[in-house]
């Protein structure tokens, strides 16, 4: 096994896009179920550095884009403080795609940049209501062939209004949005301790972020109550 030393010079030099790439493709070989449902949720390292600002390209197709209707000081602050990640998985721990926040925007815009580039094809996506906005809407429905639910904050009230009188319907793609919300960060915190790593290179912390959605997804794999999944041989 290993030492800590060891871990310490190999993670920063891993190409975290390169590893992410991989265990994508590893889960996906394991958990062959077609994607239906994808959640959307962002997660704050708190001891690593920022990830990288935007290039100079990403700067200029942001500020060709329409502006977030969403007020500048009800959205998200920049990821200027520290890592922050948005992580694209399914119900069952499985991985899609990670997003490192550039340190010169915020979780809303990134994750509203990239949604061009994902594959979701008759998915539909969940999110909080950071990314509720009608570019948002348009782009998974008319570009990416995708539904979604996304929810809703009471300062958009027109269509808190009309998103209530279809929550009965939708209340099971709620429970597994929040399960997703509640356990996985509960692993991440209280379990893993996240927290508290010290890693502060932005590499090496994404790159043990990985690593620990890979333990998640194979303790997830093995569990047999309730939906008696077969255990990995």
């Amino acid at each position: 096994m290993p030492c800590e030393r060891t871990f310490r010079r190999l993670l920063p030099k891993l190409d975290a896009e390169q590893l992410k790439a991989v265990l994508v493709a590893w889960m996906q070989a394991e958990d062959r179920a077609a994607l239906q449902v994808v959640h959307a949720d962002g997660k704050v390292l708190k001891n690593a550095q920022p990830a990288p600002p935007r290039s100079a390209a990403q700067q200029a197709v942001a500020a060709a884009a329409q502006p977030c209707e969403i007020p500048a000081e009800l959205q998200k602050p920049k990821a200027d403080q520290a890592l922050m990640l948005i992580n694209f998985q399914t119900t069952d721990q499985r991985l899609v795609d990670q997003v490192a926040v550039p340190q010169d925007t915020n979780e809303e815009a990134a994750l509203a940049a990239h949604l061009p580039q994902m594959d979701l094809a008759g998915v539909c996506l969940t999110t909080d209501a950071a990314h509720l906005t009608k570019a948002n809407c348009r782009q998974l429905t008319q570009n990416n062939g995708a539904e979604f639910f996304l929810f809703l904050k009471a300062n958009q009230p027109t269509a808190l209004a009309k998103a209530e009188q279809l929550l009965e319907d939708l209340m099971g793609l709620a429970r597994g949005y929040w399960s997703i919300e509640n356990g996985q960060h509960y692993r991440r915190d209280p379990t893993q301790d996240e927290d508290r790593c010290p890693v502060r290179h932005p590499v090496a912390a994404r790159n043990l972020s990985l690593c620990r959605f890979l333990a998640v997804f194979l303790f997830q794999r093995q569990t047999t109550y309730e939906r008696r999944r077969p255990c990995i041989t």
